[in-house]
């Protein structure tokens, strides 16, 4: 099943304003930073589709911004 990147832009945003408020950098993240973030979602309750395109965003953003550098 093919992801728009138009469901991205729905958790894109959320994971720059986290990153911002916990001072981590969005692009280049600790793991511990990218858990946080996924179990505030979890714990926010959506769904697991939801939680799933989040993570697939947050993989695909990450990705693009080092494929850029190489």
């Amino acid at each position: 099943m093919a992801i728009s990147k138009n469901q991205y832009r729905t958790y894109l945003p959320k994971w720059h304003k986290f990153s911002t408020k916990q001072s981590c950098d969005p692009l280049q993240p600790t793991v511990t930073g990218l858990i946080e973030y996924l179990t505030e979602l979890f714990q926010s309750s959506i769904g697991f589709s939801c939680f799933n395109t989040a993570r697939r965003a947050l993989s695909a953003d990450i990705l693009n911004m080092f494929k850029n550098c190489h």
